[in-house]
């Protein structure tokens, strides 16, 4: 068995595993999988619900007016998706003292306070407002950061098979980043854009991401295969060197990619047009189609 596919539902395996959460769990198969030596393990499709709240039960902050006396203000959890309606949440029996004023342009909150007012913002909510932990504010200001609606940009899926390997200062056993998408509410997910877990060099490398980039861009070129090659042995030597250069090999493919595809273009139309003014002067030889089966045979593509 060269690889297989494995499903892992959160909700499969209640029973034997009753302390599964739906973003912690372990569930039981339905047969042994020994996995002896090494194998490459990656993360091809996961679904998920959107349907965590960025204000929870749980959020709340305190200010004063008086400079003495706190009081605490509790925002009713949900998911707020527009800036207005947080803001309007925000507000206290004192508006008149302690102000908050969202800029649409540059996101940003202003908070103004009277004299002896001062307000106090932890834990999730001063994250989302902007500000980096928990802060006391005991005059106006901007804050610095903007508003941090979708709060939870990442997921990060662990799983106990793979081998441990750097994340910051510390080495886990992080299987995949996924970003998160969608809206509140909706069901996420059908299929990861590539089938991939931690990052290493498999195969053949650049040649193989080339191979598949013409091989499907291009699938009527069999005459041109000779043409092909060189353009993508030239595309693979751009890109190489702008690796070198430190650019990313997904955005150098991208680039050189669209810029080899306009040159193939633009031979291919220079060809067909060459053999079309051949088959009208020699319609009836059969050594010319000969040939050309010939040539089409003899070709390969230098990334196969």
């Amino acid at each position: 068995m060269a690889s297989f596919y494995v499903t892992l539902p959160s909700n499969s395996s209640p029973t034997v595993y009753p302390n599964n959460t739906l973003t912690n769990y372990r569930v039981k198969l339905p047969q042994p999988i020994s996995l002896e030596g090494e194998w490459e393990v990656g993360l091809a499709e996961m679904i998920y619900p959107h349907q965590w709240y960025n204000i929870d039960k749980f959020i709340k902050y305190s200010y004063t007016v008086n400079g003495h006396q706190w009081w605490s203000k509790t925002i009713d959890p949900g998911f707020y998706e527009d800036t207005a309606s947080l803001v309007a949440a925000l507000a206290t029996n004192y508006p008149r003292k302690i102000r908050y004023i969202y800029n649409g342009k540059t996101r940003r909150l202003r908070i103004e306070l009277d004299e002896n007012c001062q307000v106090r913002f932890r834990g999730r909510l001063a994250e989302i407002l902007g500000f980096k932990t928990t802060t006391t504010v005991s005059e106006s200001l901007t804050i610095d950061n903007p508003l941090d609606m979708k709060h939870i940009h990442n997921l990060y899926v662990y799983c106990d098979i793979v081998e441990p390997h750097a994340v910051g200062h510390s080495k886990v056993a992080l299987l995949r980043v996924i970003n998160v998408t969608g809206k509140f509410g909706d069901d996420v997910g059908n299929g990861l854009p590539v089938f991939h877990g931690a990052r290493a060099q498999r195969g053949h490398g650049l040649g193989n991401i080339l191979g598949g980039l013409f091989r499907s861009a291009v699938p009527l070129l069999k005459r041109g295969a000779t043409a092909l090659g060189k353009e993508a042995l030239r595309t693979g030597v751009e890109i190489a060197g702008d690796v070198l250069d430190g650019r990313s090999v997904r955005q150098s493919a991208r680039t050189r990619g669209i810029a080899a595809g306009k040159r193939v273009a633009k031979k291919t139309v220079s060809r067909v047009s060459g053999s079309l003014a051949v088959k009208k002067r020699k319609r009836s030889s059969s050594s010319v189609r000969n040939k050309q089966t010939k040539v089409a045979k003899r070709s390969r593509d230098i990334f196969d």
